[in-house]
């Protein structure tokens, strides 16, 4: 790896010599430019442009730097021998063609359980457009999602989704809906049809006088008669007190049978 780094993170099939090393980076010279003083190679950029703005002076010698664009070691460089290090991959050729290759080797998508193969031309396109494993942006809940649940979380799981309450019918993100939405909703009682905030609304039919229920002495009277509560209370008070007496005596009886 620390060769792979000198020589420019190129794998060369021979050694390179040493004077095409630039004497900032120590790797391979690229877009080479030469000095008048004493015959300097460097790379155009970051080297060259980083020297000039620190002391504009040759970095072996220490005259004043100027150079000139050195086409005939760029010709040499380009023609150095260098072989693809990508996994599978046999070719050897030279430097100037080395890009060119790459287009076309062989590639694998690195993302956690994707499974893709193909050329290289096509892995960013893979990765920009299909890959499974690709993590996008959520613009509801800002959180990042992967592409094959992607659909699943924008419909079911998101919180800023859109979310219709079932009570109101208000519209709003889900999180508030649920949340916030909460306290503030208001439905109307089905009996009497008074509109109530949701969270009361239980309270509120355990007295609500339009709401049916069933005469509370039915199991001892067989009075089976189901009416709105502001009628029951009359209705139970037209019972026979003593009969009532006798059937809950009655059934205290029976309960203390079985007891002993």
């Amino acid at each position: 790896k620390m060769e792979d780094d000198r020589n420019g993170g190129y794998s060369f099939v021979d050694e390179v010599p040493k004077e095409l090393n630039c004497p900032i980076c120590i790797c391979v010279v690229r877009e080479a430019y030469q000095s008048t003083c004493c015959g300097a190679l460097y790379c155009d950029r970051p080297c060259l442009t980083k020297l000039e703005s620190i002391s504009n002076k040759c970095a072996l010698c220490r005259e004043e730097l100027d150079c000139f664009e050195d086409k005939a070691c760029n010709r040499r460089v380009r023609s150095l021998a260098v072989k693809c290090d990508r996994e599978l991959s046999k070719w050897t050729g030279e430097l100037g063609q080395l890009e060119n290759h790459q287009c076309k080797a062989f590639a694998k998508c690195d993302r956690k359980y994707c499974q893709w193969t193909g050329e290289l031309w096509q892995l960013q396109q893979h990765q920009w457009n299909d890959c499974d494993s690709a993590m996008l942006d959520c613009k509801g809940c800002c959180d990042k999602i992967r592409r094959d649940k992607f659909e699943v979380h924008i419909e079911h799981r998101c919180n800023g989704r859109t979310y219709t309450c079932v009570h109101c019918k208000t519209e709003g993100t889900y999180q508030f809906i649920v949340g916030k939405h909460v306290h503030t909703c208001e439905v109307a009682c089905e009996d009497c049809h008074l509109v109530v905030r949701r969270k009361e609304l239980t309270g509120h039919k355990a007295s609500c006088p339009k709401q049916v229920v069933s005469c509370k002495y039915k199991y001892m009277v067989k009075c089976f008669l189901k009416c709105a509560r502001e009628k029951m209370e009359e209705h139970e008070k037209s019972h026979n007190i003593n009969d009532i007496i006798k059937m809950e005596q009655f059934t205290y009886y029976k309960m203390c049978e079985k007891e002993w």
